[in-house]
């Protein structure tokens, strides 16, 4: 071939953005959020193949059809993962149709679930095995339950569920969702959850991971249909749950609150209520708690919290929420809700 020159595209320029959105489009994909990404070229200076990433996820990877003979994925990846080394990541993962399996097998990634249309792959061999061995550690005798939260903030609308699901079960699984595209970061989530079930002998809170997919993690695109995007993102976190968490806690009952406001928190209800219990979990939907009226939800108590509603919030919240939210240490929650106005 004649020669080639593999070299960064910068995302941050607007033509830059134009180019790589042109070049996916071509390939029968969709430019997703991007951090980083390499581009090979040809003589004439034409980009011929390509793939980003965003955080430790790999994605956007495309080879022109004349091309794909060449195993450019090889180069791209390698030059991915380097510049990923960069940033300390002991894990990378893939999200990519299910036919690329074979491909980032041969480069190394081992799957961790999939759907018909979606796979889910990881670098490191031993990360969904180090998070698996971290849940058996939590396992009970009994029946054990889950709720998977996300908990931004932990409000009484929490508080209400988990008690209902705890009386239910021998054992009741909390996992919170590490998303970081939250209002209150991970850490402080973790933490409100812990203290507003203290008192609940048969709760255990379990650290979240990689492998509760989060909205701000799944990308869409390699999904043609957007109407999709939603159902294979809840299919692949569902299947990665059925076949990884559920038997790593013996969890035999999933719980969930009843989702009246969001639609994606909806499908999802749905989706479990179709899927797990043809996989020997049985499904508990609680009807959600109202306060005034209204549903208890986070975005109801992120709201009072920019408005600075304490009384109203209050009646919403569990006291070491409201402390925290009022706190020095909360004053970050307070600026980045004024800040969105």
């Amino acid at each position: 071939m004649a020669e080639l020159e593999v070299r960064e595209i910068p995302v941050g320029l607007a033509s830059s953005r134009a180019q790589i959105a042109e070049f996916l489009k071509r390939n029968g994909l969709r430019k997703d959020e991007l951090d980083f990404y390499v581009g090979v070229f040809d003589e004439n200076d034409s980009l011929i193949a390509g793939g980003g990433c965003k955080g430790n996820v790999i994605k956007c990877v495309a080879v022109s059809n004349d091309f794909r003979e060449y195993h450019f994925a090889n180069v791209l990846v390698s030059k991915l993962r380097e510049h990923l080394r960069e940033y300390d990541f002991s894990n990378v993962f893939v999200f990519t149709k299910a036919e690329n399996k074979v491909v980032f097998a041969s480069l190394g990634f081992f799957e961790i679930g999939k759907t018909d249309k979606a796979v889910m792959m990881e670098s490191n061999p031993l990360g969904l095995r180090s998070y698996k061995e971290y849940l058996q550690g939590h396992r009970a005798e009994g029946t054990n339950g889950c709720i998977v939260m996300n908990c931004n903030p932990f409000t009484l609308g929490h508080r209400y569920l988990i008690e209902q699901a705890a009386k239910a079960v021998d054992r009741l699984h909390i996992i919170l969702v590490k998303e970081g595209d939250t209002i209150f970061n991970y850490a402080d989530r973790l933490e409100l959850v812990k203290k507003g079930v203290k008192d609940l002998v048969n709760v255990d809170v379990c650290e979240g991971s990689d492998y509760v997919i989060s909205t701000a993690t799944f990308p869409n695109y390699f999904i043609k249909n957007l109407d999709e995007v939603s159902i294979e993102q809840v299919k692949l976190d569902l299947d990665i749950f059925v076949r990884h968490i559920a038997p790593s806690l013996n969890v035999s009952v999933r719980f969930m609150g009843s989702e009246p406001i969001d639609k994606l928190t909806a499908l999802y209800n749905l989706k479990m209520h179709e899927l797990l219990p043809k996989a020997g979990i049985e499904t508990v939907e609680v009807q959600r708690l109202y306060a005034d009226g209204e549903v208890v939800s986070a975005s109801r108590v992120r709201n009072l919290i920019a408005e600075k509603k304490y009384d109203e919030l209050a009646k919403l919240v569990s006291p070491s929420t409201l402390r925290f939210v009022r706190s020095q240490k909360g004053k970050y929650v307070r600026e980045k809700l004024a800040a969105k106005g």
